[in-house]
């Protein structure tokens, strides 16, 4: 095992979140601990190559546990204050002339390099580094005679200095240790004593004014974080190939703002402490997603066409006689038309951006949402499927009288945000429908002009929803709230909606958009009603919209 700990020498830690700059970053980032060591070592005149070695080591060690001050009793956050400070690096020239000149480095590295080329390659090189030097020299030129040159150079006296605005959120733990353990590492390696002496050289973690002492311990500490695949706390943490991309970045920003830590954010949680895991559908949690093509111009309101014409393809390439349960949902048999299957089997959800603050409801991509209790027989039986359909991993789908779009399968985690599993199957106490719900059977007339009538409809309509989350493994929520416009962002009333039709086109489902609030938290995916398996009904967990 290694262990390496952090001292707060003045007790306090600076730093921001990496996604809210108004909020203190606590514990330290695994990532941030890497990055400063990285930083350790390439300050030096001529870097070493064996603690380079060592760095590369340590990143391929997987994610640490973390021994920390945790909690409101053990920690205090001061109030983000804004600060307007001076502004320090005023530019003196009217612009930036680092990019000609590291071009000019380049030509004149390539003359060298020329030397074993020939006298034409050399004569070549040395005519593109005489271009640059004459660039170089009127870039300066311009820049210095720039008509704003006197007056930034001005500003670099203290009284005309601008001021900027910086925030500085600060924890301060009643430990001012932070321990971190790779249970995995070789305490023995030799690369543990020549990281050891990168971690010494360690001044400050986060802000300039966050001292630190850093060094590799031997004591083994209980953790207080340690990584969990259902964890809601996101660390940034070195992985293998983190040195090479902290080199990369450097040679684009050079040191300068703006700026990213390249790093991967893994889900952690309280040690220890008993994780109770969250009801969750009959729906699996992951999907394939099908890529639209760009040309495509699809919107919420295509849901049930879209759903209906993936649902066809698959069908059209699907095993014969029988055709799948779980593509059909329908059950196998002689009987004509064959009925339909009592076994949740594979839904056709559309995703839109909604419930964001600037969607707009645009459908780019289209989940294939399995049972999450399918087995490995009728998972083979879609791959089959999409195998002939999408060939080489794309395929044409028809719509009709609409022009043939290009589908393509691609990795969930390469999907736009919003078409990601994550958004759809977050954990959460309140639901909002995305597209509305088909209503297993008739509440009575939601519109009726007599307000008896109506209120007992929207009852009778809160009970059905109620039921419909029960039918997909949830327990009855606490409360149902029936509307006919929708609850978020992105999404379109329910008149905008095509009616969903069953029994041959004799009866239409009636649609309702509504609220679903439960005891406790579930997790999704979501998908409630008759249209369930069309792309009808879909919801969105409360906590991951921001509409």
């Amino acid at each position: 095992m290694l262990a390496v700990q952090v001292e707060l020498l003045t007790g306090r830690y600076v730093a921001t979140q990496f996604n809210d700059r108004n909020r203190a970053e606590w514990p330290p980032h695994p990532a941030r601990l890497f990055s400063a060591a990285v930083a350790a070592w390439a300050d030096a005149d001529e870097p070493d190559e064996a603690e380079r070695a060592a760095l590369r080591w340590w990143e391929e060690q997987g994610d640490p546990s973390v021994t920390c001050s945790w909690g409101e009793d053990d920690c205090s956050e001061r109030a983000a204050v804004t600060h307007y400070v001076p502004v320090n690096d005023t530019q003196v020239v009217g612009r930036d002339l680092s990019p000609t000149y590291l071009r000019l480095r380049a030509a004149v590295d390539a003359v060298d390099a020329a030397s074993t080329g020939g006298p034409k390659s050399v004569a070549k090189a040395e005519q593109a580094a005489a271009r640059m030097r004459s660039k170089a020299t009127d870039d300066s030129r311009k820049a210095s005679s720039a008509g704003r040159a006197p007056a930034s150079a001005l500003g670099l006296l203290p009284d005309a200095r601008l001021r900027h605005a910086r925030v500085y959120p600060t924890t301060i733990p009643v430990d001012d240790r932070v321990v971190y353990q790779w249970p995995g590492a070789d305490q023995s390696s030799p690369h543990v004593t020549v990281l050891d002496g990168v971690l010494v050289r360690i001044a400050r973690l986060g802000h300039s004014s966050s001292f630190v002492a850093v060094s590799v311990v031997d004591a083994a500490e209980r953790a207080t974080l340690a990584p969990h695949e259902r964890g809601r706390i996101g660390l940034r943490v070195a992985s293998p190939g983190q040195l090479d991309a902290l080199e990369a970045s450097f040679a684009s920003h050079q040191g300068t703002e703006p700026r990213i830590l390249p790093a991967l954010v893994t889900s952690y949680r309280e040690a220890g402490k008993a994780m109770v895991e969250p009801l969750a559908t009959v729906f699996a949690p992951s999907w394939l997603v099908l890529e639209l093509g760009r040309r495509a111009q699809f919107t919420i309101r295509d849901t049930l066409g879209l759903a209906r014409a993936v649902r066809g393809a698959l069908l059209h390439h699907a095993d014969q006689d029988p055709v799948p349960e779980i593509i059909s949902g329908h059950a196998p048999g002689a009987e004509k038309p064959t009925p339909a299957t009592t076994r949740p089997h594979l839904a056709v959800v559309p995703l839109p951006f909604a419930g964001f603050t600037h969607a707009d409801g645009r459908v780019r991509a289209v989940a294939l949402v399995s049972p999450a209790h399918s087995h490995a027989g009728e998972q083979d039986q879609i791959w089959r499927a999409l195998s002939r359909w999408l060939v080489d991993g794309s395929g044409p789908l028809n719509l009709g009288s609409r022009p043939t779009v290009e589908v393509t399968l691609i990795e969930a985690v390469d999907a736009p945000a919003f078409a990601r599993p994550g958004r759809w199957c977050k954990p959460s106490r309140r639901w909002l429908t995305v597209t509305p719900i088909a209503l297993d059977r008739n509440p009575g007339n939601l519109h009726h002009a007599d307000g008896d009538r109506r209120e007992a409809a929207e009852r009778a309509a809160e009970q059905i929803v109620a039921r419909a989350c029960v039918n997909i493994g949830l327990p009855a929520p606490v409360c149902v709230a029936i509307h006919t416009d929708p609850p978020l962002l992105g999404s379109a009333s329910i008149r905008s909606f095509p009616k969903y039709a069953v029994q041959g086109g004799r009866v239409q489902r009636v649609l309702v958009h509504a609220t679903i609030e439960f005891d406790d938290e579930v997790s999704g995916p979501m998908l409630l009603g008759a249209g369930r398996y069309h792309g009808y009904g879909l919801c969105s967990p409360a906590a991951a919209s921001r509409g």
